[in-house]
């Protein structure tokens, strides 16, 4: 007795009930306690966890070791008191107990929650009509460069989910998950962001990652025009020029505005065949200034007009540089008329002299 009162008073304090009860055999006490410090023993599938155990009482075991079911194994020991036990990618529940000083711990039971998994994702790019190409699949999508007006229809595959948080441009989406399978569409217009969170009952992912939608936008048509005025009139105008876009056009045009007193008194559009189907053409165009009707004094402002076939926000317009023709009065047209007879006379008189001192030296 005095020895055992040496080893182990507990089991003294206890007395010997602790040993036999009648037929029944009762566990002696320990002279400490196991206490697991973490609030909560749920945790999801596949995550690390790390159990934290304090012990609290007289006399303290060394070592504390724990027991899964299966093995053994000891504990980091933190301090006198404090005790970690480290599980990796845990996969299933696990029922613990603690063992130290040859007493056992009740039983702690570490839950674990199903991750909710996003299997596959892709997404199929219906692209606007008028740029003629066919809808596109892309297998396991994450950034996306598409054109302005792209409808795109994302599909998804999911494990033990039962939703899936949608987010685009900051704002969620709740999607319904049948048969493991959910779908989503939105036509894009603009550059964008957007994020896929796998949802069950137990668990919301928090680590989807954020992928980028990159937009092309329609650009506009450009055109360049060289001039040449009629050699022998200065009542034609001869054009050539060359128009581009990035996926083609609606019309090209020429237009002209007889203006008088600064204000335009008629408008005239004459339109110019070309390819609309292709992104480059190149054109020739003649004018007749007689054609335009212009009385003496007006003015002419006259100018190309290129449209692109922009089926997103409608055709965007070029023009090229706006140039003027002043159309002359009567009397400017005297002057200029009396100023080249002057002219012509000079030229004649000079060849005149010119033949009579020819003459004189032979």
């Amino acid at each position: 007795i005095l020895l055992i009162a040496l080893i182990a008073p507990a089991i003294l304090r206890e007395g010997t009930n602790s040993f036999f009860k009648y037929d029944e055999y009762i566990a002696p006490k320990a002279p400490f306690s196991f206490t697991v410090m973490n609030k909560n023993l749920a945790v999801t599938q596949g995550d690390d966890v790390t159990i934290n155990l304090k012990l609290t009482g007289d006399e303290l075991p060394a070592e504390v070791y724990v027991e899964d079911g299966k093995n053994i194994y000891n504990l980091d020991k933190e301090n006198i008191s404090k005790f970690n036990y480290n599980i990796k990618n845990i996969q299933s529940d696990k029922k613990l107990i603690f063992k130290g000083g040859g007493f056992s711990s009740s039983v702690f039971t570490v839950s674990v929650k199903p991750r909710p998994e996003l299997l596959n994702a892709s997404a199929t790019l219906n692209y606007p009509s008028y740029l003629g190409k066919k809808p596109e699949v892309i297998a396991n999508v994450g950034d996306i460069l598409l054109p302005e007006g792209t409808r795109v229809t994302w599909s998804f595959k999911t494990g033990q989910s039962n939703s899936l948080l949608f987010t685009l441009n900051g704002k969620e989406i709740v999607l319904k998950v049948d048969d493991d399978k959910s779908a989503f569409n939105a036509t894009i217009r603009n550059n964008s962001k957007y994020s896929i969170s796998p949802k069950n009952n137990f668990v919301t992912l928090t680590d989807s990652l954020s992928h980028q939608i990159t937009v092309i936008k329609d650009q506009s048509p450009a055109i360049q025009i060289e001039e040449k005025p009629d050699s022998i009139s200065n009542k034609a105008i001869y054009f050539s020029g060359q128009v581009t876009d990035d996926y083609g056009f609606n019309r090209l045009s020429f237009k002209y505005n007889i203006r008088e007193n600064n204000k335009v008194i008629s408008t005239v559009s004459k339109n110019i065949p070309i390819k609309t189907n292709i992104t480059e053409n190149r054109f020739f165009f003649f004018w007749d200034l007689k054609a335009a009707l212009a009385k003496p004094g007006q003015e002419i402002e006259y100018y190309f007009e290129v449209a692109d076939n922009d089926g997103v926000n409608g055709s965007k317009i070029t023009r090229s540089e706006i140039k003027t023709f002043k159309q002359p009065t009567k009397k400017e047209t005297a002057e200029q008329v009396s100023a080249n007879s002057q002219a012509l006379k000079q030229k004649v008189q000079s060849a005149i002299r010119l033949a009579s001192t020819i003459e004189k030296e032979s």
